[in-house]
């Protein structure tokens, strides 16, 4: 690809250690604005000065991209959340757009993720007792929350708090969390009805007691789907879960599969909600302030590692302050449209990077195909089989179980990598809150370890430098 001009955020990354957290500095670039908003020129987006029509064709490209793998994840995430496919849709407009105004990273691609997704199940589904319209507005509240939290974090210039997430903490929860996602998608794909479980040995043992009772036709159209995302994924990844997911949708409207008792998606409502605050009562709040504190911690970790990780490649400079505030205001829009949390996913920003993306334009194109999508095509995706979104959610969050990594980690710092299997450990026996708890108390310890030994003896080298 030839040489273009790239505008350039404001802050140049921190390199970290093999167990190092993801600290930050309050560097800013030469011409912008200080991250602690002196001026009105901090309000305004860091790519509009000298922004090009060649910016606008590849951000336009990565932008159409992003939103034909952006599709299918966000009706399938949404469905893990327990709550209607629709809102994933939802989450994928207006935070986009929130996200875009003040972050600092042209390749980050907010939007639904699987993990969050699936705190906010554990968090949502036990208030709102089998009844959607309650579990969309405690989904839109725990948005609210965690943005809340973000919002106000990253005002008071505290974007160093994601060092309490260290790298082997993220790593751990990650492939735990991404274990117990994709155990508790069994019962999607065998088209059985059995409970939702926050631990992997629950969500095992529910499945397993079941097994005698799988759908065939559903048994049969989940497998075809998880083998066609496997090896489609292999030749085309990126058009892949759109092509499954339309061929999916008109064959179970030729052959009548509702008929033949496989689960669909029923009815979608065409339109987006007009903004407006969540109905939920004080009491809920207070219930859902532990997950929302969790989903402002994770997602934001996870978004800013990924920028981080690209920015690597590009040379761009990433602000954590400001992005705890994009990240913030992202999630306060979804809660305002009713939808569910969002952060940065790794999956979607790895395409958008690879596809071109410049600039946070990107996400606006992609938000407006979303917005074309949630106008006029949500009553084709009625047809379309749940065996299927179960499907697309175990083949994307298996490739973030990182198990060789977790060896790896162990034989080279084992300090790093007694955090990193505690924390996966934990995550599969208590759950992602819970295990996410117990890192994060690891990663501490850990740490004071470190510090103590370094001050007795001050001339050895850190564990996690060696």
């Amino acid at each position: 690809m030839p040489t273009t001009h790239t505008p350039t955020p404001p802050e140049r990354p921190t390199p970290t250690g093999g167990g190092g957290a993801a600290t930050a500095h309050a560097e800013t670039g030469p011409g912008e604005p200080d991250p602690r908003g002196r001026g009105a020129r901090w309000l305004l987006p860091w790519w509009v000065a000298g922004y090009r029509l060649a910016d606008l064709r590849a951000d336009a490209l990565a932008g159409l991209t992003v939103a034909v793998l952006l599709v299918p994840q966000a009706l399938a995430y949404a469905a893990l959340a327990d709550l209607p496919p629709v809102v994933g849709l939802w989450a994928a407009t207006l935070p986009l757009l929130a996200y875009a105004l003040v972050g600092t990273s042209g390749q980050l691609a907010i939007g639904p993720v699987a993990i969050v997704a699936l705190l906010t199940a554990s968090a949502v589904g036990p208030r709102a007792d089998g009844d959607p319209a309650m579990a969309v507005a405690l989904a839109g509240a725990l948005a609210l929350m965690a943005g809340g939290l973000q919002l106000a974090l990253g005002l008071l210039r505290l974007g160093r708090v994601a060092a309490v997430l260290s790298h082997p903490v993220v790593l751990g929860f990650t492939s735990g969390a991404a274990i117990v996602i994709a155990l508790t998608q069994v019962p999607g794909l065998l088209g059985i009805d059995a409970p939702r479980s926050a631990d992997a040995l629950g969500a095992a043992s529910a499945a397993a007691e079941r097994l005698g009772q799988a759908h065939p036709a559903s048994l049969a159209v989940g497998t075809l789907a998880v083998v066609a995302l496997l090896v489609g994924g292999r030749l085309l990844p990126r058009a892949t879960p759109l092509l499954v997911l339309v061929l999916a949708t008109g064959a179970s409207a030729l052959l009548g599969l509702a008929g033949l008792g496989v689960s669909v998606v029923g009815e979608v409502p065409a339109g987006l909600p007009a903004p407006t605050l969540p109905a939920v009562s004080s009491q809920d709040l207070v219930a859902l302030l532990p997950a929302a504190a969790a989903i402002a911690l994770i997602g934001f970790a996870e978004g800013l590692s990924v920028a981080r990780a690209l920015a690597e490649r590009t040379g761009a400079r990433i602000s954590a302050d400001r992005e705890l505030v994009a990240t913030g205001l992202a999630n306060i829009a979804a809660g305002t449209m009713r939808a569910m949390p969002v952060a940065g996913g790794f999956s979607r920003s790895a395409v958008n990077h690879q596809a071109g993306a410049r600039t946070p334009v990107a996400g606006l194109v992609t938000a407006g195909l979303m917005v074309v999508v949630a106008l006029a095509l949500t009553p084709l995706l009625e047809p379309l089989p749940q065996p299927v979104l179960a499907a697309v959610i175990v083949t994307a969050v298996l490739r973030l179980v990182s198990l060789r990594a977790l060896g790896g980690l162990l034989r080279r710092t084992p300090g790093d990598g007694i955090v990193a299997v505690t924390t996966f450990a934990a995550t599969l026996a208590l759950g992602v809150e819970a295990g996410l708890a117990v890192g994060i108390a690891a990663g501490l310890l850990h740490r004071g370890w470190q510090r103590a030994r370094h001050h007795r003896h001050p001339h050895d080298q850190p564990e996690d430098h060696r």
